[in-house]
């Protein structure tokens, strides 16, 4: 079953540490992975449609490595 979720703008979508296994398909917008130490952000990537987040957490099941942040009008399908 997958569930459509709307975001806007600058929305924290998962936060690093987190116990989640859910698995997101980015149908439009955009999202920024990045991890950070004290106040020094740091982007890994940036996605758009069609690419997917969540895959590490979804198939090995520890707690999220990164954050994810929208940086635009987003919708996720959520697995």
């Amino acid at each position: 079953m997958s569930l459509y979720k709307k975001f806007s703008p600058n929305e924290i979508v998962c936060l690093s540490g987190e116990h989640s296994d859910d698995l997101f398909i980015i149908h439009t917008g955009k999202l920024m992975i990045f991890v950070n130490q004290g106040t020094k952000i740091t982007p890994i990537a940036y996605l758009g449609p069609g690419e997917y987040v969540g895959e590490l957490s979804f198939f090995d099941k520890l707690p999220r490595s990164a954050h994810i942040m929208t940086i635009e009008d987003t919708t996720l399908i959520q697995i």
